[in-house]
């Protein structure tokens, strides 16, 4: 019997950062990633992308209160995304979804975003380093990335 969720994917990128600059531009990037996931074929669940916006609704953003619902999330998923964007290694998030995925035997996969040849348009072409102040202004005058063929 075909099941539906055997195909989805939870994309995992670190998110709280003491600045909303960084995770302003944390949730484009991870909109980048999930976009082009998407022009691939496959079927990804964002929770930076799900939830960022809701927090202007008064929903809290620390990992804290999120763990309970991402890991209902990531329980039916087949595949977890690392997007290694700058702080993955020290994000609680990223690091409990990682203990997560092994403990219940998910795969782990490892997305560089700053790897040109995924072309995700001008998001990813900074280095991590570079990338803070100027995701979000090249994201406005490059809504969609083209796909190379």
């Amino acid at each position: 019997m075909f099941n539906p969720l055997s195909r989805l994917e939870y994309l995992a990128i670190p998110y709280t950062h003491k600045e909303q600059k960084v995770m302003d531009e944390r949730f484009a990037l991870v909109n980048a990633v999930a976009a082009y996931l998407t022009r691939e074929g496959r079927i990804v669940y964002s929770p930076i992308s799900h939830s960022h916006p809701w927090v202007e609704y008064g929903v809290p953003r620390e990992h804290e209160f999120w763990k309970n619902h991402n890991l209902q999330f990531l329980s039916i998923c087949k595949n977890l995304i690392i997007v290694t964007a700058k702080g993955w290694r020290q994000s609680l998030g990223v690091q409990f979804e990682i203990a997560t995925a092994k403990n219940l035997k998910i795969s782990i996969e490892y997305f560089n975003p700053y790897d040109e040849s995924k072309n995700l348009g001008k998001v990813a072409c900074y280095r991590p380093d570079q990338l803070v102040g100027r995701m979000s202004s090249e994201l406005s005058s490059n809504k969609k990335a083209p796909i190379r063929g």
